[in-house]
């Protein structure tokens, strides 16, 4: 997908950047960052392309190193929360029967992670 310049990516593209730089930089995002290298323990780059809310547990979709897609698990509710990673796929799969606007955000999250692993 062609990316155009529209508000709507840079909308994406701010959520975006701050999603990683939070899953990269905060330490409160360490125990996330911890799971990640389990499976790819030489990433460089992570954002979220999706965060679902849930009232025991967090749902995140992490774009890791612009290859593959994480579906992790965050519980909430005790002091040392558990983690663990529910799915992982590559871009193919995550891409097949994706909604336009989900498209566009991956493209977006793509571009930028293009960016920081070549820079």
């Amino acid at each position: 997908m062609k990316l155009l310049g529209t508000m709507q990516e840079d909308q994406f593209r701010a959520e975006l950047r701050r999603s990683g730089d939070a899953l990269m930089k905060n330490e409160d995002s360490r125990p996330i960052r911890d799971e990640i290298s389990k499976l790819f323990p030489y990433f460089r780059t992570a954002f979220v392309l999706d965060w679902v809310p849930e009232q025991g547990e967090d749902i995140y979709r992490i774009l890791v190193d612009g290859k593959n897609i994480l579906l992790i698990e965050v519980d909430h509710p005790s002091e040392q929360a558990a983690i663990r990673v529910l799915e992982a796929c590559d871009l193919a799969q995550y891409k097949n029967g994706l909604r336009k606007l989900s498209q566009v955000k991956l493209a977006v999250a793509l571009d930028l992670a293009k960016n920081q692993l070549h820079s």
